[in-house]
């Protein structure tokens, strides 16, 4: 178990790569860490370097034949270029590039919508502008100029805006547009049809 932690240690400190791991493995499979009755430490240190030079001898002698070469260049392959993480990482870049022009559902505030005009492009008066400091008088002006008598102009400029609204969405249908559409839109812009100044700032 502790060599097992060391390794994993080892590999942590690393990429955390397969190769690393499929490396160590093969190292372990065919290393002895058995504990002997002596000293654990030395005599494993011991065996696992006659293990080693007696992997190494061999293979030093059948370098320069082919059989051992072919064997040799077969696990070098299967370890880098053949390795099974090349085969997930093109998966991944399979599915990767099929999915690419596939976005993720904007969400409320993502979504796109309609570019608002400002009243100098678009020719509305935004009725959220309107004070009782700067408009009342135009407001009165507005309603007269749409047929309403003086004596039914309210007094406050709430009940003004209000009623202005109501003008401006029976126009707005007047002219062919769906009730619906008249009524939101009415109730934040109009189109100015006195000569009214309707300042929108001091």
């Amino acid at each position: 178990m502790e060599t097992g932690v060391k390794d994993a240690k080892n590999v942590s400190a690393t990429d955390r790569s397969e190769r690393v791991r499929t490396c160590m493995s093969v190292m372990r499979s065919a290393t002895p860490l058995g504990k002997t009755q002596t000293d654990a430490n030395a005599n494993k240190i011991r065996a696992i370097v006659a293990s080693t030079a007696e992997r190494i001898n061999p293979h030093i002698v059948e370098c320069d034949q082919e059989e051992h070469k072919q064997r040799f260049d077969r696990v070098k392959a299967l370890m880098t270029n053949e390795h099974f993480k090349q085969e997930r990482t093109t998966q991944k870049i399979v599915h990767f590039e099929s999915t690419a022009s596939k976005h993720k559902k904007q969400n409320k505030n993502q979504a796109m919508r309609e570019q608002q005009k400002t009243p100098a492009v678009s020719g509305l008066t935004p009725c959220g502008k309107l004070t009782k400091a700067r408009n009342m008088l135009d407001l009165e002006e507005e309603l007269l100029f749409r047929g309403v008598p003086i004596d039914d102009v309210p007094k406050s400029i709430t009940e003004r805006k209000n009623q202005l609204k109501e003008l401006e969405s029976r126009r707005l249908m007047d002219v062919g547009v769906g009730s619906s559409v008249a009524k939101d839109q009415s109730k934040k812009l109009f189109v100015k049809q006195s000569n009214a100044p309707f300042r929108l700032s001091d």
